[in-house]
């Protein structure tokens, strides 16, 4: 079991928050060095997109929310990745993100979206958005990039201890450090930080159940 996963699973769904739409991918373009491995998350050829969503019909997806200062650089890319890691285990995914600053209507970070197109997952479409009750009553699990964040969901949403999740945890870091502000190279590091610690994540979760 997860760590401090007790009474999220069965969290109820918001109609009003469906997945976040923009993040495709774009595999064939990537570099080889670089690429994950596996099909594309959109792309697969039509007998495989069959195959995926007759495997997917009737499962309850799994709701992750990702929550940083901003919602520009972090938060984004982890969103960016588990809807990518979904894809590639099969699993029905819902993603979300949000800032703890409440920024509203902002584009992710240039270097995020760049560093993140390079591994052929465009976040292009990303606007900031602040976390609210509704979005904590619509997730399964919360994860958040540092304690602070922690704290101020816990403090401003009560809801949302049970639920409350270090991302950082499932990847061998206490914190995911932020790079804004930052050169290209340590966007990079963020990126490659946060898919170990999505994929550390979800290779936690059990398979999803009938709905």
């Amino acid at each position: 079991m997860v760590a401090g996963e007790e009474g999220a699973r069965g969290a109820p769904g918001w109609a009003a928050y469906p997945a976040r739409p923009g993040y495709r991918s774009r595999m064939s373009d990537a570099p080889s060095s670089e690429a994950p491995q596996g099909p594309a998350p959109d792309g697969p050829v039509p007998d495989e997109a069959t195959s995926a969503d007759d495997a997917r019909a009737g499962l309850r997806p799994y709701r992750l929310l990702f929550v940083c200062t901003a919602n520009i650089c972090r938060s984004p890319m982890a969103e960016g990745w588990a809807a990518w890691y979904g894809a590639q285990r099969g699993w029905p995914v819902e993603v979300r993100s949000g800032g703890i600053m409440g920024l509203m209507g902002h584009p992710a970070d240039p270097l995020a979206i760049k560093v993140m197109a390079e591994v052929g997952i465009d976040i292009s479409g990303h606007r900031s958005g602040g976390v609210d009750e509704e979005m904590i009553a619509w997730a399964d699990h919360v994860l958040v990039m540092e304690m602070r964040h922690a704290s101020s969901l816990r403090r401003r949403i009560p809801a949302s201890d049970s639920k409350v999740l270090m991302l950082g945890n499932f990847g061998g870091l206490v914190e995911v450090p932020d790079p804004v502000g930052g050169w290209r190279w340590r966007f990079r590091t963020s990126r490659d930080q946060l898919k170990k610690c999505v994929q550390g994540f979800m290779d936690q979760l059990p398979p999803p159940q009938p709905g």
